[in-house]
């Protein structure tokens, strides 16, 4: 099917592989609950649908990579970058938690 295929594109041809292990990186940045509170928080109740379509288009996102990549978790294949991003959000969620608040304020 489908999947196949893509799994065989991301085989053989080192561009696509490239814009897959690219795609995974940012995916494995993405945090739906930062996400989930800036919505909370700052979007009109009208748009809060959208908010909860586009983190479930993220976490549909995350799945086909996977797939693609046999991976269980997002970026298992390189642990270095892994915990680099785990260390950068110890230092970011605080600051997008601060953010929120200050824009909810103003």
């Amino acid at each position: 099917g489908e999947g196949e295929q893509l799994a065989q594109m991301r085989e053989q041809w080192p561009f696509f592989r490239t814009r897959i292990d690219m795609l995974e990186m940012v995916l494995a940045k993405a945090d739906a609950d930062i996400a989930r509170l800036y919505d909370e928080r700052l979007v009109a109740p009208e748009l809060l649908p959208l908010g909860a379509h586009l983190r479930d288009l993220l976490s549909q996102a995350c799945e086909v990579v996977l797939g693609l990549t046999g991976q269980s978790q997002l970026m298992a294949h390189s642990p270095d970058t892994l915990e680099f991003i785990r260390l950068r959000n110890t230092y970011l969620d605080p600051l997008h938690l601060l953010q929120a608040e200050l824009l909810a304020r103003s």
